[in-house]
C-alpha cells in the first residue's frame, strides 16, 4: 500500500512510501535507511523525464517510445523495490519475488523482444531460490538477480553451491546488484547520505569479494557473473585483492 507525504528537502524527493508487512519502505529516518525512488507518487519519480505509465510499465508502448527517443533498441529491466529486504518473513519475500517475476515476464512479452528482464531471487532460502531459478529460466529471464549478501550472510559459504550449480547448468547469468539486503549492516546507518553513498554499494562489493576471492568462480567456471551499479568501486576492491593474492596465493585476479 503506497503512502504519500508532503515533500520535504530532507527526504531527497522520497516523499512516498510503501507499507509492507507492518513496516515503511523505504526508510528515510531512524536506523536502516534506504532510498529507492518508488512508489511513483513520489516527488523523485514525478520529476523524471518519463511518464508515470512508462515508469510503471502500465503502458508498454509508452516505454518503447521512450526507448526510441533515446536511441535504445533493447532494455534489461531490474526491480527497484526488491533491492531492499522488505520483510523478515523469508517465505513472504520469496512470494513477492515470484509475483514480481511473473508480472514482469508477462509485461515484457508485450514488447516483441525489446524489453528483457532480470528475475529477482532471494538466497535466504536456497531451495526456494533454486525452484524459482528453474521457473524463471523457462519464462525467459535474462539473468538471475541477487544482492551481494543473503540477508546477513556472506556468499562464500558452500551452502550456496547448489544454487550456483543450477545456474551454471541452466546457463543463466547471475546478476549481483547493489541493495539494502542485510538488516544488520543497513541498520548501522542513520544518515541517508552515508547509506546511499556507501551502504547499498558496499554490499555488492562483499558479494564480489566472496565470489571472486573465495573460490566460487573457480568451482563453477562456466557460470557468468555481472556486478552492476558499483562503478569504479569494484576496481578499487580488486586492487588490494590482487596484492593479497600475489603475496599469499597462486595468482592475481584476472582483469
Amino acid at each position: 500500500m503506497p503512502v504519500t507525504l508532503e515533500e520535504q528537502s530532507a527526504l531527497l524527493g522520497q516523499n512516498a512510501f510503501w507499507l509492507i508487512d507492518g513496516a515503511v519502505v523505504p526508510r528515510t529516518a531512524g536506523k536502516g535507511l534506504s532510498l529507492l525512488g518508488t512508489p511513483t507518487s513520489s516527488h523523485h519519480a514525478r520529476g523524471k523525464p518519463f511518464a508515470i505509465v512508462s515508469q510503471e510499465l502500465t503502458d508498454v508502448q509508452a516505454r518503447l517510445r521512450d526507448l526510441d527517443r533515446f536511441g535504445i533498441e533493447t532494455q534489461i529491466i531490474n526491480s527497484t523495490l526488491l533491492n531492499a529486504t522488505l520483510s523478515p518473513d523469508v517465505e513472504f519475500e520469496h512470494a513477492l519475488c515470484r509475483a514480481y517475476n511473473t508480472w514482469i515476464a508477462e509485461v515484457s512479452a508485450q514488447s516483441h523482444g525489446r524489453l528483457r528482464w532480470n528475475a529477482m531471487l532471494r538466497l535466504t532460502h536456497i531451495q526456494n531460490a533454486i525452484d524459482e531459478l528453474r521457473r524463471v529460466a523457462g519464462l525467459g529471464a535474462a539473468a538471475a538477480e541477487i544482492q551481494g549478501m543473503a540477508g546477513d550472510r556472506f556468499l562464500d559459504s558452500h551452502d550456496f553451491d547448489p544454487f550456483w550449480s543450477e545456474a551454471e547448468r541452466l546457463n543463466i547469468p547471475v546478476y549481483v546488484h547493489i541493495g539494502f539486503e542485510s538488516p544488520t549492516f543497513t541498520g548501522l546507518f542513520q544518515n541517508l547520505f552515508m547509506s546511499i553513498a556507501f551502504s547499498n554499494r558496499a554490499s555488492l562489493l562483499m558479494g564480489f569479494l566472496a565470489i571472486v576471492g573465495t573460490g566460487v568462480a573457480e568451482r563453477f567456471p562456466n557460470l557468468r557473473f555481472v556486478f552492476a551499479e558499483a562503478g569504479v568501486r569494484v576496481a578499487a576492491v580488486a586492487y588490494p585483492c590482487d596484492g593479497f593474492v600475489l603475496a599469499h596465493g597462486p595468482r592475481p585476479l584476472q582483469e
